[in-house]
């Protein structure tokens, strides 16, 4: 009859019935560095487990890498890889763990520039998913890490540092290329109650100040809701005012909506209030000329019907989306 302590063993880094496949990421920054530590004797697999905690590359990606796109790189540099057949690319940002590791990998081996960065001992081939897979069980399991790991142990631990650290889930997404946050939540196992750490560092608002931008403030929010906090924020700003009065001056107090051309002045029951209103968000949070150029002038019942509007609706997360590319991504 076989062991039963033996089978637990062998048993610990495989997933638990009904448990997701793939492996999770490692959590523990000790955890981290002890594998670290472990492969310190083995620059390939040393630079393999660094450059793979360290950006959001699908394993089968990391594989792929050529050693001459990575020879000569500076510290800072950004790498971009293309993603097949979707137009996009992959960033690989040379931070100083991933320069260090590639020094010492580039100066134990001679590869050629074609030669696959990570080659397997068996030939001029690249190692295999499965084998990497079985090499971070064997890691984890070494170290005594208790849980599920495997190929995506890697990117996953990128992304739940990333969010340990207070990243919005916004930008971890993007980086991911996954088709939403929501979609990054469950990968990350990030549970649906909980809020996200947004450091919203100083915004300097091109073309002025930005008055009521707020420095080094963590709001504890979900990310839609931090958005619309950065434009009320805009909208309160003494550039915003400056953006109303030209426009105001532009249409000359009259508003711009179909069939209306009411003015502050003629309402039906006194003072009519009339709003800047973006016709397009290009140019939001520039207080400048290329701004105004998208505002026009609308009193309050033509402006809120026009947010009441379909294409009108899917817009109004898009402000907010271009100030969050601006500043983090």
């Amino acid at each position: 009859m076989p062991n039963q302590s033996h089978i637990r063993n062998q048993l610990e880094n495989h997933p638990q019935k009904n448990s997701k496949i793939g492996g999770g990421p490692i959590t523990n920054p000790n955890d981290i560095e002890a594998i670290m530590q472990l492969l310190d004797s083995n620059p390939r697999n040393y630079l393999l487990f660094v450059m793979g905690i360290n950006c959001a590359l699908r394993v089968k990606e990391l594989l792929k890498l050529k050693a001459g796109s990575f020879r000569e790189v500076r510290e800072g540099e950004e790498i971009l890889i293309p993603e097949k057949n979707k137009g996009e690319y992959w960033k690989v940002f040379i931070n100083e763990p991933i320069k260090k590791a590639l020094e010492r990998y580039f100066a134990q081996f001679k590869p050629d520039d074609e030669q696959p960065l990570f080659k397997s001992q068996r030939g001029e081939v690249p190692i295999c998913v499965s084998v990497v897979n079985a090499m971070i069980k064997s890691w984890c399991k070494e170290k005594g890490l208790k849980g599920n790991y495997g190929s995506s142990t890697l990117r996953k631990t990128y992304g739940y540092t990333l969010h340990r650290e207070q990243t919005n889930i916004v930008i971890i997404s993007k980086r991911f290329h996954h088709a939403s946050p929501a979609r990054t939540q469950s990968y990350l196992d990030i549970p649906d109650d909980e809020g996200y750490d947004v450091p919203l560092k100083y915004m300097t608002i091109e073309g002025g100040k930005a008055g009521r931008a707020m420095k080094n403030v963590i709001m504890r929010s979900k990310p839609r809701d931090a958005m619309k906090k950065i434009f009320d924020d805009y909208i309160q700003s003494e550039e915003w005012k400056v953006v109303t009065k030209k426009v105001f001056e532009r249409y000359k107090g009259v508003c711009q909506g179909q069939d209306c051309g009411i003015t502050e002045k003629n309402g039906k029951n006194g003072k009519v209030k009339l709003i800047a209103h973006h016709e397009r968000y290009d140019n939001w949070a520039k207080a400048n000329d290329d701004e105004r150029a998208d505002c026009i002038l609308l009193c309050k019942r033509c402006h809120d019907q026009r947010h009441s509007e379909p294409e009108m609706k899917q817009k109004v997360p898009f402000w907010a989306q271009r100030k969050y590319e601006r500043e983090y991504m």
